[in-house]
């Protein structure tokens, strides 16, 4: 396998091992081809077939649907990641993924029967040199709305650099917690999902973490250990925020109370891979301004001191590109 496969390949390898701990699993063949049946599409300059390069499906909770997720899987050096290069590809995938409601022949290689499913779009976007230090996200919101075009009721979701980065770390640092007996081998872990006003979930507590909730400020991961002659509940917080200021630690404060997640028999981690060095210091000050004028300040600052703030320590995102093209070649 050549170095500039192996390079495109590296992001299919990373995404298998992100959503498979997440919950979501492949379905259908990989990097294939299917027919377009959209007539704008074949237009002179269109195309006649689209690609999918993995489909990932998950049950989700709320709508008790399963949603089906049509990824296109980039692996761009830092030069590569451009506004131009950006607006092609979204382009492209929301042609792609629009297409797939009406092709017969998407539907016949990864949609089961008689189910009821919801399609969506997903741009992976790895930088395998590990040299992006821009802002994505800002670049992102700098395009132009009128240079992409999606169907009004298709959604799509871009993953880039730094998003991966937070969800590699996320699925490391789970492994990790049971790795160190932090989290019981034994116990039973699962996402949590509230009971919102306007959309009740099935089931409060999942195996799968959502593309939804995966584009949310912080995650819950839950445990429970009920082999123990006392059993153990616990909630592990995962959060993209760095925790530089107090308000940022109390919006996830209001978030338990609000949901009843906590309690005096309920273990509390936080985990904040992009935590600041002053992080600590910050989430002990924002503990004693919440509780101020609040009733009941010293049970409720009671169990906020009970939460165990520990920024996990960072992954490096530096794999090698000789070794997985080994991998690859023996799968």
């Amino acid at each position: 396998m050549g170095e500039t496969s192996t390079i495109s390949r590296m992001a299919e390898k990373i995404s298998k091992e992100i959503f498979s701990t997440l919950g979501w699993t492949i379905v259908g063949p990989l990097n294939m081809d299917w027919e377009c049946s959209t007539l704008q599409h074949q237009s002179p300059g269109g195309r006649g077939t689209h690609p999918s390069d993995v489909v990932f499906r998950y049950e989700d909770p709320y709508s008790n649907q399963t949603i089906f997720v049509n990824t296109d899987l980039k692996s761009y050096g830092k030069t590569s990641i451009k506004r131009s290069e950006l607006i092609k590809t979204i382009n492209s995938l929301a042609q792609d993924t629009d297409c797939t409601r009406r092709s017969r022949t998407w539907q016949e290689r990864f949609v089961p029967a008689g189910i009821q499913y919801t399609t969506v779009g997903m741009l992976f976007i790895y930088n395998h040199d590990n040299q992006y230090e821009n802002d994505f996200r800002d670049t992102l919101i700098s395009i132009d709305s009128k240079s992409i075009d999606i169907a009004p009721d298709l959604q799509l979701f871009v993953f880039g650099p730094e998003d991966v980065l937070y969800l590699l770390n996320l699925v490391y640092d789970m492994e990790h917690l049971k790795y160190q007996k932090i989290i019981p081998t034994n116990s039973e872990c699962r996402f949590f999902y509230p009971q919102l006003i306007r959309k009740r979930a099935h089931t409060q507590y999942s195996k799968t973490l959502t593309i939804d909730a995966l584009t949310s400020p912080w995650q819950i991961y839950t445990f429970d250990d009920t082999e123990q002659q006392r059993p153990i509940k616990g909630r592990v917080v995962y959060a993209r925020s760095k925790g530089a200021s107090a308000d940022e630690f109390k919006y996830i404060f209001d978030y338990l109370f609000r949901f009843q997640l906590i309690d005096s028999d309920t273990r509390i981690i936080f985990r904040f891979p992009y935590a600041s060095r002053e992080a600590p210091s910050i989430f002990n000050s924002a503990i004693e301004s919440y509780v101020l004028g609040l009733p009941a300040a010293l049970h409720i600052h009671s169990l906020l001191k009970k939460i165990s703030f520990d920024p996990p320590n960072r992954m490096v995102n530096n794999f090698n590109a000789e070794a997985i093209g080994m991998e690859m070649n023996d799968d």
